[in-house]
């Protein structure tokens, strides 16, 4: 059984003549993040073509059968191809749905089990069709989506980048161990201060250097608000400074700030 996290995995056949057709499909499909398609472009070289396919068919959890009048009366890799999934459907339930033929014109297919299954037709109007395939194994929509968890990482890799990357590059670029230190503090609280969100950023080479910017900000700090600016905070130290950490540091200007 498939498990709810698991991508739905999508097997196409389709005849070299409707080929265009079928890839246009495979792109839609593939954009879908929950769908994994699969067709004959996708054999590697090398690879034994046939037996590739066969053994993606039987590991796909849908078959979409690409099919015009032109297909359907020639003897091709999509004939076998179709044979083998037809074979494989014979295994499913009746109500279960495996094989979705998909119509590209007025075919109409020989074999009694692909006419008493409803066909997705592309023409005249292809997404009609498209979305007629994605309701047939609970997909949601055509179109590219970026899920909720997909824009969690985006948040978390850009905040790597800022964080990380970027330090990492001025360590290199002035060649110096590099001590980083970033806070967001909360000034709502005070209604005499012009902005109720003030972000420190703080990227020096040592911690002696950060101690001093520290006690520079709470000076300017001092002058547009009536909160001493050395309360705790002795900006001469800097020896005793190199062994605070960035913690220790923020608990007194926490103190001071309320």
């Amino acid at each position: 059984m498939r498990k709810m996290t698991d991508k739905i995995k999508i097997f196409i056949i389709h005849g070299k003549e409707d080929k265009a057709v079928a890839k246009q499909l495979y792109d839609d499909l593939k954009a879908c993040q929950n769908i994994e398609p699969f067709m004959e472009d996708d054999v590697l070289a090398g690879e034994n073509i046939e037996m590739t396919m066969r053994r993606n068919i039987r590991k796909s959890n849908y078959v979409l059968a690409v099919m015009s009048e032109k297909t359907l009366s020639e003897r091709s890799l999509f004939q076998k191809n179709l044979k083998l999934a037809l074979n494989i459907l014979d295994e499913f339930p009746d109500n279960q749905i495996y094989l979705i033929p998909v119509r590209i014109d007025e075919c109409e297919p020989a074999d009694e089990r692909l006419q008493q299954r409803k066909p997705a037709d592309l023409f005249p109007d292809y997404h009609k069709g498209l979305n007629e395939i994605l309701r047939s194994f609970g997909s949601a929509s055509s179109q590219q989506q970026t899920t909720p968890k997909s824009k969690f990482k985006l948040a978390i890799y850009a905040i790597l980048a800022y964080f990380v990357l970027l330090p990492l590059l001025w360590c290199f670029l002035h060649e110096k161990d590099w001590w980083f230190y970033t806070k967001t503090v909360n000034f709502s609280k005070k209604p005499e201060l012009s902005k109720d969100i003030v972000l420190i950023d703080i990227a020096y080479p040592d911690k002696i250097n950060f101690r001093k910017r520290t006690g520079q900000f709470l000076q300017q700090l001092a002058q547009i608000s009536d909160m001493p600016s050395a309360v705790g905070l002795d900006i001469k130290e800097e020896e005793k400074a190199v062994e605070e950490s960035a913690e220790d540091i923020w608990d007194e200007i926490e103190g001071l700030i309320g």
